[in-house]
């Protein structure tokens, strides 16, 4: 009697020590469908293409990189994910990455960044008459 006791409590260890093992070894992967796509852009050779949240890990692991991957046309680190805009569909670069505004550049143009350009602007069209009473 205390022989099955002792079998089967040792069964019982063996088996939930190896669900749990196996519970713990599995990974959980990114999914590798349509609908986990995302858009990206390359600021070198501007070619935009899409990944799936699996081939976007992948990459990442290979350029070491957390933001920029390496584009698959002209093989530079300078695809990054990018921004669709809701209005007119033109792609853009978030504003962490150097040197956009993280703004659409067709919806909203960027200002103008040189003393040369503020010149050209009709300055009479944007002012405006405030009245304090």
């Amino acid at each position: 009697m205390k022989l099955t006791k002792l079998v089967s409590s040792a069964a019982v260890l063996i088996i939930a020590g190896g669900l749990m093992w196996f519970s713990l070894s599995q990974t959980d992967e990114a999914p590798d469908t349509p609908d986990s796509a995302a858009p990206w852009r390359c600021r070198s050779c501007d070619n935009a293409f899409e990944l799936t949240a699996a081939a976007t890990e992948r990459e990442q692991n290979r350029s070491q990189h957390p933001f920029s991957i390496y584009c698959p046309r002209c093989d530079k680190l300078q695809a990054y994910r990018v921004i669709g805009c809701p209005n007119c569909g033109t792609l853009f670069f978030r504003e962490s990455i150097d040197g956009s505004s993280g703004n659409c550049p067709v919806c909203t143009p960027q200002a103008p960044r040189d003393r040369d350009d503020l010149n050209e602007l009709d300055l009479e069209s944007s002012t405006q008459t405030v009245s304090i009473i």
